[in-house]
């Protein structure tokens, strides 16, 4: 077997250290590979969901999301949740529809990318509620809390129904929805019916007239309020 000298290791050493060097430079220079760079002006704060905003949901969506290379969202996961499912829906929906990007290249090509962005929900950049005809004002010793369903009570059902009623130029509240459910049929029917028949309001007024107007009220259902009968 022949030995190769410690000269001619080092003459080899020397050789495939330079025949990278000499392939590059025989070959031209590979275009530079771009960023990914957002468009600026797209990547603008999501509309508030109005039922987050009566709720007072706030947080940040932290999403993963696929660009194209048309820079483009077609895919959007949330990774870390702002507590809020409306909040999240609402950070994806918006990205999707708006948020635009330059997209990378390599070779001078675009590429899709995967990234992760964030949108934070924060109430002071909600806008402020429309203006309406007037001031609805609450007749404050109308607005009590209703009884507590006894089957309810049994069950330890607890929780807060969250209602928009149409309030007429009687101040009654003549339609009650459920938008948001304490967890129970039995309390949110409960509720309304409750608000219906006994909670009353002072309507606003335009141009000298009541009018009729919608809002939103809620009644928060807990065992510790009830009152039991003294043995």
């Amino acid at each position: 077997m022949r030995l190769i000298s410690k000269s001619g290791l080092a003459l080899l050493a020397a050789l495939a250290a330079f025949l990278p060097f000499a392939a590059w430079a025989q070959n031209p220079a590979l275009p530079k590979a771009d960023p990914l760079r957002p468009i600026m002006e797209t990547h603008t704060i999501p509309p508030y969901p109005p039922l987050s905003v009566d709720l007072e949901e706030q947080g940040t969506t932290l999403m993963q999301v696929h660009i194209t290379t048309q820079g483009v969202v077609d895919d959007c996961i949330v990774v870390q949740s702002s507590s809020s499912e409306r909040l999240d829906q609402a950070a994806c929906d918006h990205v999707r529809k708006t948020w635009r990007w330059q997209p990378p290249t390599a070779q001078g090509q675009p590429t899709n990318v995967l990234t992760r962005i964030s949108v934070k929900w924060d109430l002071r950049d909600a806008p402020p509620p429309p203006a309406g005809p007037g001031v609805l004002r609450p007749i404050m010793a109308t607005h009590t809390l209703p009884p507590y369903p006894p089957e309810s009570f049994a069950l330890n059902e607890q929780g807060t129904t969250m209602m928009e009623v149409n309030v007429t130029t009687q101040g009654v509240a003549d339609s009650c929805k459920v938008v948001q459910s304490s967890g129970s049929e039995r309390l949110d029917q409960a509720a309304c019916d409750h608000v219906k028949q006994v909670w009353r309001w002072e309507p606003p007024v335009a141009g000298g007239q009541p009018v009729n107007v919608r809002t939103r009220v809620s009644v928060t259902w807990a065992i510790k309020t009830v009152k039991l009968p003294s043995p």
